[in-house]
C-alpha cells in the first residue's frame, strides 16, 4: 500500500493529497478515494512521491489510497483513511 498519506486544504475548495507510492516492483497505479469514491488514478513508479489535487468542494471528507499491481490486484491494505475539512 502507499505510505505517508496526508491531506491538506489547498484553497479554493480543493484538497492536496500527498503520499509515497508503494515500493513494490510490480506497482502499476495508485488509486485515490474520497469517501469511498474513486477520485483519481496516478501512474507513478515504485517509491515515488505523489501529489494530487482533488476538487472536493467544501466539507469534511475521508481519503484513502490503494496500490494496484500489473496483474490488476489491489494491495491487501489501504493507506488511510485521513480526514480533513476543506473550506
Amino acid at each position: 500500500a502507499p505510505t505517508n498519506l496526508a491531506v491538506s486544504d489547498a484553497g479554493g475548495s480543493t484538497a492536496l493529497i500527498q503520499m509515497t507510492a508503494s515500493t513494490s516492483n510490480s506497482l502499476w497505479k495508485t488509486e485515490i478515494y474520497r469517501d469511498a469514491v474513486l477520485v483519481g488514478v496516478v501512474y507513478a513508479g515504485p517509491g515515488s512521491e505523489i501529489a494530487f489535487i482533488d476538487n472536493s468542494g467544501a466539507g469534511a471528507f475521508d481519503w484513502t489510497a490503494r496500490s494496484v499491481n500489473v496483474s490488476n490486484f489491489n494491495s491487501t491494505s489501504d493507506a488511510g483513511p485521513v480526514s480533513a475539512t476543506i473550506a
